[in-house]
């Protein structure tokens, strides 16, 4: 299987616990909003699995993806909705060349991919003569029920996977497959080389072994004995994972800005905490594009759009991918605001009549530069399958026209 695993990102709302309850995942013993945050977590873990996968596969394969998903959304979803951690895992499976029949079929599958590893202390000292004594908090990040076949006694291991792909076995115990549904702690050590690992959940039944996803975990040489930085603090003490696992990395602040000629604004949809926007891969190349323009790149949810318009932080470029084209439809309806330019990853073909007038650029399926239509104001250009899969291109695809936005063409 790939690469499971992925960093996050933290803001100070999540830690004074604004957010609401976590969908599920109690098992995890986290307080709500904290779970909510780990919640977020997960599912942008398996976004950029998904997407490591999805650029370094073939086109068979990515065609096979595509076509999983499709299938599995349920039939209720919002317009241009992010799939769900479970759709995610379905198409996963099959970016690695199962069936999705086979995967869909086979409950103990189901069963390990819905296991959750909570590690605390989140990140450990180095100690080369046993490793630093670790808990891990296994849980369920969604419900999976036990199926004829997976009652009874299962067996789980945990494996720590080096940042060169070795691996060493951390524990396996028996445990009663209805203890998965609860949770329960398991003690471990923690790797006795500084690195980026990651720990990985093998359940076993009878002949059967199966692996889920793994999470990140660092070990490093030494940590400050006072005044760790909140959101490590938050890691250390809670297993959060809210910390780039590469190092720490947050997003520059806009006060490490040398220059800016603007804001670059990207609005979330439901199925996105603005703080994973930053995670992994992803949130780099938007980091490193906004670098390039000279514009701050703030991440903000719908509802805080127009308040943060009205402050007039200067000229602002409005970025909405998926179902956050709708929720910003809903946000700026009644509301006079003024864009320097306007960016929609959508299925829809045209702008909606609550958006402002504003230069504009839509990325999507089957949407192609229309001479008849196109003007100064409207341009188009072709995304992928859908808004989602269009996610690892779209920095690409837009640069060119924010550039000449700001070059004044």
């Amino acid at each position: 299987m790939g690469t499971r695993d992925l960093s996050h990102a933290l803001t100070a709302a999540v830690l004074a616990g604004v957010l609401g309850t976590s969908s599920f995942a109690q098992g995890a013993g986290l307080p709500p909003n904290l779970q909510r945050l780990q919640d977020a977590a997960v599912a942008a873990e398996r976004r950029e699995c998904f997407f490591e996968l999805w650029e370094s596969a073939p086109g068979t394969l990515r065609d096979a993806a595509a076509d999983a998903l499709a299938r599995v959304a349920p039939a209720g979803r919002r317009l241009d909705g992010w799939p769900s951690i479970e759709e995610l895992a379905l198409a996963i499976h099959v970016l690695e060349g199962e069936a999705l029949a086979d995967v869909q079929a086979d409950p103990l599958v189901a069963f390990a991919d819905a296991i959750g590893l909570l590690v605390v202390p989140g990140v450990a000292t180095v100690d080369p003569e046993r490793g630093e004594p670790l808990t891990v908090r296994v849980h369920q990040v969604r419900r999976v029920e036990l199926e004829d076949g997976l009652d009874g006694e299962l067996e789980l291991g945990l494996y720590w996977v080096a940042p060169d792909g070795s691996e060493e076995r951390a524990r396996r115990e028996p445990f009663p497959a209805q203890a998965f549904l609860r949770g329960f702690p398991m003690y471990v050590r923690a790797p006795r080389t500084p690195g980026s690992w990651r720990l990985v959940p093998e359940v076993t039944r009878g002949d059967r072994t199966v692996r889920g996803f793994g999470v990140p975990f660092q070990t490093v040489a030494e940590l400050p004995e006072a005044g760790l930085d909140e959101r490590l603090e938050l890691l250390r003490t809670r297993g959060v994972r809210c910390v780039d696992g590469a190092g720490w990395a947050q997003p520059a602040a806009p006060a490490d800005l040398p220059t800016s000629r603007g804001v670059l604004l990207v609005v979330t949809g439901r199925d996105e905490e603005p703080e994973s926007f930053h995670h992994g891969r992803h949130g780099e190349r938007w980091r490193t594009l906004a670098a390039e323009l000279e514009l701050e790149l703030v991440v903000l949810p719908a509802a805080d759009v127009v308040g943060f318009l009205a402050a007039g932080r200067g000229p602002t470029y409005l970025l909405a991918r998926g179902d956050a084209v709708s929720e910003l439809h809903l946000a700026l309806l009644g509301h006079d605001v003024t864009l320097a330019g306007l960016v929609l990853s959508t299925s829809m073909e045209r702008p909606g009549p609550a958006l402002p007038e504003a230069p504009t650029l839509l990325v999507g399926p089957r949407l192609e530069a229309d001479p008849g239509t196109d003007s100064e104001d409207l341009q188009r250009i072709e995304g992928g399958p859908t808004p989602f899969l269009t996610e690892p291109e779209l920095p690409e695809l837009v640069a060119p026209w924010l550039r000449e936005r700001l070059e004044g063409g």
